[in-house]
């Protein structure tokens, strides 16, 4: 008894931990330091390079608030408005943390072209997130959820003097 009292939690939390290595979400923050309304990089073209320069993904930034949309190559954008079936829903969503997951560990830098500033080749150092897979099963609203390894990605650029600024702490 006393192990199937440890057994079960130790294999959801390594279920969990298993699917965060098959699943991902990628999310890119794209800030021109020119600006004083926040930074936004609104309209801008971008794409996605590996480590011997070729693109493996293209996205843009929306016009309203600069957040960077990815276009899947295969199934395209899976908001929820476009579906009329959960079931069809939530196939693109695996589908896509599929993908996102494939991305992550291939890409090293991005290509960004807006206005009249075109960037190449800025190195981009993504950072893994797998906090959701020890808590992925607990019934709450703001712990738990699907157990996706998060990537994250932050490109600061002066579009003004079309740059790119290294993180801190790196030197140009």
């Amino acid at each position: 008894m006393r192990w199937l009292l440890l057994g079960i939690p130790a294999l959801l939390v390594l279920g969990g931990y298993l699917y965060t290595l098959s699943f991902g979400y990628l999310h890119l923050s794209l800030r021109d330091v020119a600006h004083l309304d926040g930074g936004r990089v609104a309209g801008a073209s971008l794409q996605l390079l590996d480590a011997r320069g070729e693109v493996i993904a293209t996205g843009r930034t929306d016009l309203l608030y600069g957040a960077v949309q990815l276009d899947e190559p295969d199934f395209g954008d899976c908001a929820a408005g476009l579906f009329t079936e959960r079931e069809r829903w939530y196939a693109c969503r695996h589908q896509r943390g599929r993908w996102h997951d494939d991305l992550a560990g291939r890409v090293a830098a991005l290509s960004l072209s807006a206005g009249e500033c075109r960037l190449r080749n800025v190195p981009l150092l993504l950072s893994a997130n797998r906090e959701a897979a020890l808590t992925w099963w607990v019934p709450l609203p703001r712990i738990g959820g699907t157990p996706l390894t998060y990537y994250s990605a932050s490109v600061s650029v002066d579009l003004r003097e079309c740059r790119f600024l290294p993180p801190v702490g790196e030197r140009a």
